[in-house]
């Protein structure tokens, strides 16, 4: 008897796609990161792999797209797989970014986001759009009721796009990280199904 392969979850929106990554998006990936404009700060680190590739060569980015689609295979919210969504447009279908739903809590149907957006699409609304839909698909299709953003509080430019997106600011997690070997503080933002999310015409910049 033939093995059944569930099938991954697809957002559709006017302009963009979100699906789930697969292996033979490996090159695509590849070449969107070395079409990345040089690094903005330290926060953008897709953009500094190469840099932390010369300390650790296992950190090669075809290794560093591997561990994607396999995190995404173990984001399992609701029997829906693969809730690690690549972000492309639906007119140039290039990948653009990402966005995750993940660490699902059955018993309160809450989960964490998370989201990234090549520097070369930032300043154009994108990530504001694809993470909106995003948690449109969290309350209709997958039943959740809470989904929670950390933000590092030094990431000025993410704690902006956080808010500006209407997420609420519910407190600080002292030392919630620790990255380059220093101990950092979270912001903590959350989105309930019964908010009402509209996000800027224009996101702010790195969004």
């Amino acid at each position: 008897m033939a093995k059944r392969t569930r099938r991954r979850k697809r957002i559709v929106t006017d302009d963009l796609t979100l699906r789930a990554f697969r292996d033979r998006d490996v090159d695509a990936f590849v070449l969107g990161l070395e079409r990345q404009s040089a690094p903005v700060d330290w926060f953008d680190w897709f953009a500094n792999i190469d840099a932390v590739g010369k300390r650790d060569r296992r950190l090669s980015r075809k290794r560093l797209f591997r561990d994607l689609v396999k995190a995404q295979e173990g984001a399992t919210i609701y029997a829906n797989p693969g809730l690690r969504f690549q972000i492309s447009s639906r007119e140039h279908p290039k990948w653009m970014g990402y966005v995750s739903i993940y660490d699902a809590r059955w018993n309160v149907h809450s989960a964490a986001v998370d989201y990234y957006l090549l520097n070369q699409y930032w300043g154009q609304g994108t990530a504001a759009r694809a993470v909106t839909a995003a948690l449109s698909c969290c309350w209709s299709d997958l039943g959740l009721h809470r989904v929670e953003a950390t933000v590092e509080e030094i990431n000025a430019r993410s704690v902006r796009f956080t808010e500006r997106l209407g997420l609420v600011y519910e407190g600080t997690r002292r030392h919630g990280t620790h990255i380059d070997r220093r101990w950092r503080d979270l912001r903590v933002y959350s989105a309930l199904a019964t908010d009402d999310l509209v996000p800027e015409r224009h996101s702010p910049q790195g969004a």
